[in-house]
């Protein structure tokens, strides 16, 4: 059989590319959404929603809720701690990564 498949020598890996480090060029360029599994109030799932700006890595916005859905994103949107600013984009990593421009 690896024979048959030409599984019979080892080889190297072939070199993946490597893009490097990446980071926003300035302030409010990209910011990121990602949920986190808090604990339970009353048996109920709770989850910590949080934007990080990724240029300098401050917390723009946050809140609890007890659903990951995208209407606690949206309700996140309008809760900033700097209202005032806005993305060019933010990305959510939760499962599926999406882009959307601005919040």
């Amino acid at each position: 059989m690896f024979h048959r498949t030409g599984l019979v020598a080892l080889r190297a890996p072939k070199q993946s590319t490597v893009f490097g480090r990446f980071e926003a060029g300035r302030p409010n360029e990209i910011w990121t959404g990602d949920a986190l599994h808090g604990p339970r109030i009353d048996g109920r799932k709770t989850y910590l929603f949080a934007f990080v700006d990724d240029h300098s890595r401050a917390v723009v916005g946050h809140r609890w809720g007890f659903a990951e859905t995208l209407s606690a994103w949206l309700r996140l949107c309008g809760r900033r701690s700097r209202p005032e600013a806005s993305p060019s984009t933010s990305t959510l990593t939760t499962g599926v990564p999406s882009s959307t421009p601005g919040c």
